[in-house]
């Protein structure tokens, strides 16, 4: 049986309380929260930095290792891609807990590669995770349009993590989960996880994935089956009820 590493939420902007954000994590430490970040929401005093700036110091204040991430697109992912870091991104890189040093705020990055591969090269992006993978984890998408970057990335460098989403980002979920690409890398899934099927798919994705990657850890991640219908706005109550399926599944099959 699969080991849940993670249950990620995505997507929450600035429109949702930070407390309830809190509230989320406070279900288990397995919940993360993964906040989109490009060059318009996030720069400095936007809305979405406002907002994410009190999250991150509520997250410290209230919780012992709280687990935000950085899922990062548009040009400030390239930009990340090719060495060339966003200042408010190399801000929130070195944030950690007081009562911790060693305990970094925001631990994994996201970066969303895909529309801009003429612009990158898998050698740049493993200066990249060399120079500043130290304690953090990356993390790249993958699909079958990313994938032959992916292997060559692979090549090179073996300290990234992928997530599965065939959908590309658009919250559909396949007619099959696909096993993992390499034994020695980390892998989470996402594509159409809602509160409603999350226990089902979660058994197909442990059929595809037990035995194929190390030590059968995976993690999971939902972004727009957690959305109020017909909108963009983050449901605090179905992330909730998302949270607690899986963790109900998990703890039905020893995965946790």
């Amino acid at each position: 049986m699969i080991n849940l590493r993670y249950i990620t939420c995505s997507d929450p902007r600035e429109n949702v309380s930070t407390d309830d954000m809190i509230r989320l994590m406070e279900i288990d430490d397995s919940v993360e929260i993964g906040v989109q970040c490009d060059e318009v929401s996030m720069k400095k005093r936007a809305p979405r930095y406002e907002w994410f700036e009190e999250l991150w110091r509520k997250a410290d204040e209230e919780l012992d290792e709280p687990k935000l991430a950085l899922h990062v697109n548009g040009d400030w992912c390239t930009d990340f891609c090719n060495g060339k870091i966003p200042q408010e991104i190399i801000r929130w890189m070195s944030l950690c807990t007081p009562s911790l040093a060693s305990s970094l705020i925001i631990p994994r990055i996201q970066l969303n590669i895909g529309f801009n591969l003429n612009e990158i090269s898998p050698e740049g992006v493993a200066e990249v995770i060399r120079q500043r993978g130290f304690r953090r984890e990356f993390i790249f998408p993958l699909n079958e349009y990313t994938e032959p970057f992916i292997r060559q990335l692979h090549e090179i460098t073996q300290d990234f993590s992928l997530l599965f989403d065939g959908s590309y980002g658009a919250g559909m979920s396949p007619e099959k989960w696909e096993r993992p690409i390499f034994y020695d890398i980390k892998h989470g899934y996402a594509g159409g996880l809602s509160p409603e099927n999350v226990a089902d798919n979660l058994a197909k994705i442990s059929k595809a994935a037990w035995g194929w990657v190390k030590d059968n850890l995976i993690w999971i991640d939902a972004e727009g089956q957690l959305m109020k219908p017909k909108s963009r706005h983050f449901d605090v109550n179905r992330a909730r009820a998302y949270i607690n399926a899986a963790l109900e599944f998990a703890k039905r099959n020893d995965g946790r």
